[in-house]
C-alpha cells in the first residue's frame, strides 16, 4: 500500500513538473530542458506521499480490516455477556423536570424509549428478613468504565452490609447498554447519555427489584396507612463522574432512608454562594462589547463543532478503536489512574471487556458531547446538587478518596467538604489512586462497611 501510494504521488508530481516545463518552454524560447529537482521539491514529494500513504492505509483498514465488534444482541443470544451476574432489561422512562433545568430547550421532556440496559445483579437468597439491614445497594461507575468495575465488590458488599440485593448498571454510552443514535446539532438526542438519564435508569432498576420482591410502599393515594411496610433503606455508591448520577438518584428516589457514598467524586460547578440583598436587587448592565464578544464566541463554537465532527471525531474513533482492543492500552491507562498499584490481568480484563461492544467509541463521544453541550443541566451545577441532597431528610453522605489520585486530586474533595452547606465526612485512603475498588477491593469494602455503620448509628 505504501509503495502504491508513493508511486501514485510521484507520478502526479512528475506530471506536474512536465506540465510546468512545457509551459516554461512555450513562454521562454531560450528555456533549456528539465531542471533538477530541488531539495524543497523533494521534501514536498516526501511529505505528500507520506500523508497519502497514511490516509489510504486508514481507509483500506476501515473497509477490510476493521477491529472486530459484536452487538449486545449477539452476545445475549450466544450467552457471552461478561458475568454470571449479567442481566439485560428494557427501560421505558422519562427524565423528570427536577433533573433537567434547561430553560432554553423547545421541549424539556426527554424520554428513554425502550433502551436496553445491561446490569449486574446479585440477590442474597440466604438472608432472613429479620436481619436485613438494607433493601438494596446500587453501584454507579465513572467515565470510560462499566459495571464490571464493581465486580470484585458486589458479593462482599452484599454479605457485609446484610443487603437483599446489589445492582450495578452500565450507563448509556459505556459497557453493554444500548447506545441510541444521535443526530448532529440535535441537542435533545444526547439526553440519554447524561447523568440524569443514568439516574433514571438506576432508580428504575432498583424500584423494579423492590416491586418484584414485594418491598415497595403502597401506591400514591392509598389511605390505608396500617398496611404500609416499614421504611426502606438503600445504599447508593457512585464513582468519579458517576457520582453526579448517584446524587440524582438520591434526589429522586422515593422517601427511603438513603446512605450515599461518593468515591473520588468528579463534580463540576462552583461552590454555592448565599445571595445578598444587594445582588438580588442589582440590575444587569448592557454592554455592546459583551454582545459582540458573545456573538464571536457562539460563531467560533459552531465552527469548532463542525471541525470536531468532520475531522477530529473520525481520527479519534479510528485510533481509539485500535487501542482499546489491546491489553497494553489499558495497562498504561491504569498505571496513570491507579498510581503505584499494579493491577492484575483480571482487573485489566474487567476494564477492557466492554470495548468489544459495537459502537463503543461512538458511545464515549456521545457522552462527552452531552457534557460539552450541557444537556439536562442542573441549575447551579453539581455542587449545588450535592447541597440539595444534603438538605433531604434521612440522607447521609460520605466521600472516600485516595491520596494518590491523579485523575481527580484529593484537594477537590477537600474543597467540596469545606464548601458544602451540609455535613459530609471525608475519608482519605493513604496511597490509593483513582479506583480503590479495583486496587484493593477487600480494604475498600471494609472501609465502606465501617462508614455505613457509623452513619446508621
Amino acid at each position: 500500500i505504501s509503495v502504491v501510494a508513493m508511486m501514485s504521488t510521484y507520478l502526479l508530481f512528475h506530471l506536474k513538473t512536465k506540465t510546468n516545463t512545457l509551459q516554461m518552454q512555450t513562454d521562454h524560447e531560450d528555456f533549456i530542458g528539465d531542471q533538477p529537482i530541488s531539495y524543497s521539491q523533494l521534501g514536498y514529494l516526501l511529505v505528500t506521499s507520506t500523508i497519502v500513504t497514511v490516509l489510504f492505509l486508514a481507509i483500506v483498514q476501515d473497509w477490510y480490516y476493521a477491529p472486530s465488534r459484536f452487538s449486545t444482541d449477539t452476545l445475549i443470544k450466544k450467552r457471552l455477556l461478561p458475568s454470571c451476574l449479567s442481566r439485560y432489561s428494557t427501560i421505558d422512562a422519562e427524565i423528570p423536570l427536577e433533573l433537567n433545568h434547561d430553560e432554553t430547550a423547545d421541549d424539556a421532556e426527554i424520554k428513554l424509549n425502550g433502551i436496553g440496559v445491561h446490569f449486574l445483579e446479585l440477590k442474597n437468597k440466604m438472608i432472613r428478613d429479620d436481619i436485613v439491614a438494607f433493601d438494596a445497594i446500587h453501584l454507579m461507575h465513572g467515565f470510560g468504565a462499566s459495571s464490571l468495575n464493581w465486580i470484585y465488590c458486589i458479593e462482599p458488599l452484599l454479605a457485609k452490609l446484610s443487603a437483599k440485593v446489589v445492582i450495578a448498571h452500565d450507563g448509556v454510552g459505556f459497557g453493554f447498554t444500548e447506545r441510541p443514535t444521535t443526530r448532529f446539532g440535535v441537542k435533545k438526542d444526547a439526553g440519554a447519555y447524561t447523568s440524569a438519564a443514568w439516574a433514571v435508569i438506576g432508580n428504575s432498576l432498583v424500584m423494579d427489584r423492590l416491586e418484584k420482591d414485594g418491598m415497595t410502599t403502597l401506591a400514591e393515594g392509598d389511605d390505608d396507612d396500617n398496611s404500609l411496610p416499614p421504611q426502606k433503606r438503600v445504599v447508593l455508591i457512585g464513582h468519579s463522574m458517576g457520582a453526579a448520577a448517584t446524587l440524582k438518584m438520591a434526589l429522586t428516589l422515593p422517601a427511603f432512608e438513603k446512605i450515599v457514598v461518593l468515591v473520588a467524586p468528579a463534580l463540576i460547578g462552583s461552590p454555592p454562594q448565599e445571595e445578598t440583598s444587594d445582588i438580588l436587587h442589582q440590575k444587569p448592565k448592557l454592554n455592546a462589547w459583551k454582545t459582540v464578544l458573545r456573538t464571536i464566541k457562539v460563531t467560533g463554537a459552531i465552527c469548532f463543532a463542525y471541525f470536531q465532527k468532520i475531522v477530529v471525531e473520525p481520527i479519534f474513533k479510528y485510533l481509539l478503536a485500535r487501542g482499546v482492543g489491546t491489553s497494553g492500552f489499558w495497562q498504561v491507562a491504569m498505571q496513570q489512574t491507579c498510581g503505584k498499584k499494579v493491577l492484575s490481568y483480571e482487573n485489566i480484563l474487567a476494564l477492557q471487556w466492554p470495548s468489544i461492544g459495537r459502537g463503543w467509541e461512538d458511545g464515549m463521544i456521545a457522552f462527552s458531547d452531552s457534557r460539552v453541550l450541557s444537556v439536562c443541566p442542573y441549575a447551579g451545577g453539581e455542587l449545588e446538587l450535592l447541597d440539595d441532597v444534603l438538605m433531604l431528610p434521612e440522607v447521609s453522605v460520605v466521600i472516600i478518596h485516595g491520596t494518590n489520585d491523579t485523575v481527580v486530586p484529593i484537594s477537590i474533595s477537600r474543597g467540596i467538604v469545606k464548601g458544602a452547606f451540609g455535613d459530609i465526612n471525608l475519608v482519605e485512603i493513604e496511597g490509593a489512586g483513582h479506583m480503590p475498588m479495583l486496587e484493593n477491593p477487600v480494604d475498600f469494602v471494609d472501609l465502606v462497611k465501617a462508614q455505613v455503620d457509623r452513619m446508621v448509628a
